[in-house]
């Protein structure tokens, strides 16, 4: 599937010097890599999901959320 992360139950997209992957998705790790966190801005419960495999499945992954 595919993986994104929510902030507050707000879809984050990445933005380079801000929201960047800490890896490699396709292989496994969705791992997001916060730069220059501010408060103002960044401050939250983030909770990393991963889509179901196919529209069969009910395969889809959902992290504890962390506050920051």
């Amino acid at each position: 599937g595919q993986c994104f992360w929510r902030k507050d139950h707000r879809l984050i997209y990445l933005y380079p010097g801000k929201y960047e992957w800490a890896a490699n998705p396709s292989s496994g790790d969705c791992s997001l890599r916060i730069l220059n966190a501010k408060y103002e801005y960044d401050n939250g419960c983030w909770v990393c999901q991963v889509t179901a495999s196919s529209f069969k499945e009910r395969d889809t992954l959902i992290s504890y959320p962390a506050n920051l």
